[in-house]
């Protein structure tokens, strides 16, 4: 059984998709098997991999609206362990229809289950940056979430809103074997202080939950996204990278994970929001 990961917070311009990007490849760089998928119409997870529009053959638009399947949809990336699901959302009306057809909160856990899942050892979702029936789905599909946060005060003030909407999820028994695996700061700039005093109120707040790993301010990552490749392919050494790498380590470490033998791992529980 695989483990599904949201990556989600409901404000943009946090390093949401960046993360995504950057996790799923540096699993598939430790040759874990892993599915990307694209929830975000915006459709930025197909440019931060280099896949342009008229490479695309369907997408979870088009499974939303039952005209693909998500085995049909999937797409090969120049890492030989990541594969891509791309949005697909191509218009305006086409992104009205996605977001209706996910009224259905259900649809892409009971898709998932279908047999796409148990061909990977972990599933990223992109999720969009807003609290919708999309993110929804997200959240219903997933065993557990990371929460990139930058820092900033209106950043805090929108995770709380999404913690908030997890545990409903899980008290409901919508799906309450939801977790927060933790939140990762992201566009750290140790050159100022308030940097460091929000990240000292991060921690305040949410403890053991806040991972140990930042992700620095990295000019490497931005040409990496401008490039269309992870930067953890694009440039490894760079300090970007590095955390990236870095967090993905301290992820499998904190979710349970621990070696059984070349390309396997042993599945453990995260964390309660």
């Amino acid at each position: 059984m695989s483990l599904v990961i949201a990556v989600v917070n409901p404000k943009g311009g946090v390093g949401k998709t960046t993360t995504a990007i950057n996790l799923a490849a540096a699993l598939a760089t430790i040759q874990r098997s892993t599915l990307l998928i694209d929830l975000d119409p915006d459709g930025a997870c197909e440019v931060g991999l280099g896949l342009g529009r008229l490479a695309l053959h369907g997408g979870l638009f088009d499974v939303f609206t039952g005209n693909a399947t998500l085995s049909t949809s999937i797409h090969q990336t120049s890492l030989p362990y990541l594969h891509f699901i791309p949005s697909n959302v191509r218009t305006s009306d086409e992104e009205m229809q996605f977001i209706e057809a996910a009224s259905d909160r259900r649809l892409l856990r009971d898709l998932l289950a279908g047999g796409v899942r148990e061909s990977y050892e972990f599933v990223i979702l992109d999720c969009p940056p807003a609290l919708t029936n999309l993110t929804i789905n997200a959240l219903v599909a997933a065993d557990t979430s990371i929460i990139p946060v930058n820092p900033g005060r209106f950043a805090v003030k929108a995770i709380i809103r999404l913690v908030k909407l997890i545990r409903v999820i899980r008290d409901k028994k919508i799906n309450e074997r939801l977790t927060v695996a933790g939140f990762l700061v992201t566009m750290f700039d140790t050159r100022t202080r308030i940097s460091a005093q929000i990240e000292r109120d991060m921690r305040n707040m949410f403890r053991h939950l806040v991972l140990k790993t930042m992700i620095p301010m990295n000019a490497r990552v931005n040409e990496a996204n401008y490039r269309g490749e992870p930067v953890v392919v694009y440039d490894p050494q760079c300090a970007g990278a590095q955390a990236y790498i870095d967090v993905t380590l301290e992820l499998l470490h904190r979710l349970g994970f621990t070696p059984r033998r070349r390309g396997t791992v042993a599945l453990g529980a995260g964390t309660p929001a």
